[in-house]
């Protein structure tokens, strides 16, 4: 029987995922800049919006995986992976990113890291769609 290339038990996944954490970091580091310039700058309230939800969705996300991570060392009670992947897809992916490289954390599970991915591809592409909306219709 053979594998899909993104199989959730691949582990070149997290091989690769590891490899390109950093720039990835670095990318979402980006977003979060562009998101703060897009709610300062923008004239269209739904711009400012969008631009806000990407730094405080980001920085929740950042504060999530800080408490995961230390649930975790403690063995302590955790926080469900939903709850960080629906904050990554509300606009918290670049805190999520930049929260796995900072702690160290939720970066050896192929599965969470496809689900992240897609995540961060969604809002993403959500992201585009709403600014080529917002520049050409409105």
């Amino acid at each position: 029987m053979s594998r899909s290339p993104l199989s959730p038990d691949d582990e070149s996944l997290v091989e690769a995922y590891r490899a390109w954490s950093f720039w990835i970091a670095v990318w979402a580091g980006v977003w979060i800049g562009g998101g703060a310039v897009t709610s300062l700058e923008a004239e269209s309230l739904l711009a400012r919006l969008l631009g806000w939800s990407v730094v405080a969705a980001s920085g929740t996300s950042v504060v999530l995986y800080g408490i995961d991570k230390f649930a975790a060392v403690g063995k302590k009670r955790r926080l469900p992976e939903a709850t960080l992947h629906l904050v990554a897809l509300l606009g918290g992916w670049p805190g999520a990113a930049i929260g796995q490289r900072l702690f160290r954390h939720k970066t050896r599970k192929a599965s969470f890291l496809l689900k992240f991915l897609i995540t961060a591809a969604a809002h993403s592409l959500f992201c585009v769609v709403a600014f080529l909306v917002l520049t050409l219709f409105l």
